[in-house]
C-alpha cells in the first residue's frame, strides 16, 4: 500500500473514533493528544505524497499522456488545498471578541439572568428521581411565564417509573396557530429538568430562559406557520434516550397525530463562552482541524439529514447576531451529536438540531454541583437569542416588532 493510501485509511479509522467522548482531564486526555499527534503526522505524510505526485506529473512526465498528468496534479493538490482551507478557517477565528453590549441587549441579558437564577438558585436541582416537588415547581413557574407572555399552555402529562413507584411529569406546550400554513409546525424547545446532583444553571436553565425570552419577544407575532414552544421534562439520565424522555413522548405524539413539523430547534446549554486559546474541546481530534480552538462561538449540531436546514438557520443567525455561529451536520452516533431533545425527532426523519455551547467540550461544570448562575455569560446568551429569534421568524414567516437589537458590524 502506498504511503498516501495508508495515511488516508488511518485517517478514516480516526474518524471512527469520533464516538469517544474526550475530556480535558484524566487518562483520556493523553489518548486525545496522542491521536491528535498521529492525525497531524498522517496529514503531513499526505501533504508530502501530494507534493511528490505533483512533481512526478510535472517534471517526470516523459511517456505520460496529458490526462494522466492532469489527474496526477489534481490528486496532488487535494491535501494542499485542504490545508489552505483549514488554515483560512482557523485564522478567521484568531480575533475572537465578545459581542457588542447595547441597551436592548443589556435588558434582555438581565431578563435571562433573572430566569436562570430563579430556576437554578430559588428552585435548584429538579428531576423526577428524588426531586419531584422541585420539578413540579419549575413546571408551574414556566407555565405561568408562558401565560404571562400571552401563550396558552397545554400540559402533556405522562407517568414514569421511579423505583417501586410512578411519578407524574409533564411537557409544557405553548402554541400559536399559523395564519396561512397552520399545518406546518416550527418547534422550539428546551428541557427544564436537571441531572441528579446539579442545580443546572447552564444545563439547562440557560435554554429555558432563552425559550421564555423568545416567548416574550413573540407575544405579538403574526406567523404564517404554526409556532410551537415546548419545555421538555426528563431529558437527563436515567430517562435520556428511553421511552420516558419528555421529547420522545412528544415526538411519538407528533407521529401519532400525523403532524408536519418542518423544523425543530433544541436550546441546549447556551451560556458558556471562552475567548482563550485551547478552551474548546471536541469529540474527536479531527474536529480540531476544522473548528476553532477557543469556545467563543455558538454551535448548531444535527444529523446528516438536517444539513440543509442547519445551513439555512445558521445563515439567518449570522445576519442577525455578532456571536460567531458554527454548524455541523454529522452522524448522530458521533459523541455529543444526539445529546439533546432534537434526537427523538431527528431519528424520525424530521429536520431537527440543537443550538449549544457544546456543553462538556467547553463547560467545566457540566453535570456538576458547580453549574451555577455566576458561571454564565448573559450578554452572549442574549446575542444568541437575537440570532435564534431572527432565524425562527424567517422560517415561520412572522411579522411583528422585533425584540432584538441590531448588532453593529
Amino acid at each position: 500500500m502506498s504511503p498516501a493510501r495508508w495515511a488516508l485509511w488511518t485517517l478514516a479509522a480516526l474518524v471512527a473514533l469520533s464516538g469517544v467522548p474526550f475530556r480535558r482531564e484524566g487518562a483520556l486526555a493523553a489518548v486525545r493528544w496522542s491521536l491528535m499527534a498521529i492525525a497531524a503526522g498522517l496529514f503531513a505524510i499526505w501533504l508530502v505524497t501530494g507534493g511528490l505526485a505533483i512533481w512526478r506529473a510535472v517534471v517526470q512526465s516523459s511517456g505520460r499522456s496529458w490526462p494522466t498528468r492532469v489527474i496526477g496534479v489534481a490528486g496532488g493538490l487535494v491535501p494542499w488545498l485542504l490545508a489552505a482551507g483549514l488554515f483560512a478557517v482557523r485564522r478567521a477565528d484568531v480575533r475572537a471578541v465578545p459581542p457588542a453590549v447595547t441597551p436592548e441587549r443589556e435588558a434582555a441579558a438581565a431578563r435571562i439572568e433573572q430566569r436562570v437564577r430563579h430556576l437554578a438558585t430559588d428552585i435548584g436541582e429538579r428531576h423526577a428521581v428524588g426531586r419531584g416537588k422541585e420539578l413540579e415547581r419549575a413546571a408551574n413557574w414556566i407555565a405561568a411565564e408562558f401565560e404571562a407572555a400571552g401563550w396558552p399552555v397545554r400540559w402533556e402529562t405522562f407517568e414514569v417509573p421511579v423505583g417501586d413507584r410512578t411519578a407524574r411529569v409533564a411537557n409544557l406546550v405553548a402554541e400559536r396557530a399559523g395564519r396561512t400554513r397552520p399545518e406546518e409546525i416550527v418547534l422550539v424547545g428546551a428541557h427544564y429538568d436537571t441531572a441528579p446532583g446539579t442545580p443546572g444553571a447552564n444545563d439547562n436553565a440557560s435554554g429555558v430562559a432563552a425559550l421564555l425570552e423568545l416567548a416574550y419577544r413573540w407575544r405579538e407575532l403574526d406567523n404564517d406557520r404554526t409556532l410551537r414552544l415546548v419545555a421538555f421534562t426528563n431529558e437527563e439520565p436515567p430517562f435520556f434516550m428511553t421511552d420516558y424522555m419528555g421529547s420522545e413522548v412528544h415526538a411519538a405524539g407528533v407521529i401519532a397525530r400525523r403532524e408536519r413539523v418542518v423544523l425543530m430547534i433544541s436550546l441546549e446549554t447556551i451560556g458558556c463562552f471562552r475567548y482563550e486559546s485551547g478552551t474548546q474541546m471536541y469529540p474527536s481530534p479531527l474536529f480540531h482541524l476544522m473548528f476553532p480552538d477557543r469556545g467563543h462561538f455558538i454551535a448548531l449540531v444535527g444529523g446528516v439529514r438536517s444539513a440543509a436546514m442547519l445551513r439555512s438557520v445558521a445563515a439567518a443567525m449570522r445576519r442577525a447576531t455578532d456571536v460567531p455561529v458554527r454548524w455541523a451536520s454529522v452522524p448522530l452516533w458521533v459523541s455529543g451529536a444526539a445529546w439533546s431533545d432534537h434526537w427523538p425527532l431527528a431519528r424520525r426523519g424530521i429536520p431537527a438540531f440543537m443550538v449549544t455551547d457544546t456543553a462538556p467540550f467547553r463547560y467545566r461544570w457540566y453535570h456538576e454541583p458547580g453549574d451555577l448562575p455566576e458561571h454564565l455569560h448573559y450578554n452572549e446568551m442574549a446575542a444568541v437569542v437575537d440570532g435564534v429569534e431572527a432565524a425562527v421568524r424567517a422560517h415561520v414567516g412572522g411579522t411583528a416588532p422585533s425584540g432584538r437589537c441590531e448588532s453593529p458590524r
